[in-house]
């Protein structure tokens, strides 16, 4: 199984394609006139659309898991990784914010 959270598809190791497959069979938004056929592992109300990463957040945090952290510990190992350039050209921040946070 392959996930694409953008260019190209990443491949998905089991067991975590199992867990992705059953959450499918049984995505909610999928009763709206405009989603009966979503493909999007997280469909928003409107057609087409995903669902906005704020509302994402805001219901991990309600469910009590935190992902502030860690998103910003992972931006952090990347930056150890490659430089802040190449590291805000790849997930869309500034130049500018990725050095920063390097610094």
């Amino acid at each position: 199984m392959f996930i694409r959270l953008g260019n190209p598809p990443a491949p998905v190791p089991a067991p975590f394609d199992q867990v992705i497959c059953d959450y499918l069979n049984a995505r909610p938004n999928l009763t709206t006139a405009t989603n009966p056929g979503s493909q999007r592992l997280f469909p928003c109300r409107r057609a087409g659309q995903p669902l906005l990463p704020t509302t994402i957040r805001l219901r991990l945090q309600r469910l009590g898991i935190p992902n502030l952290n860690s998103r910003s510990h992972a931006l952090r190992e990347m930056l150890l990784q490659a430089p802040p350039s190449v590291v805000a050209a790849m997930i869309g921040y500034a130049p500018a914010r990725a050095e920063a946070i390097a610094a």
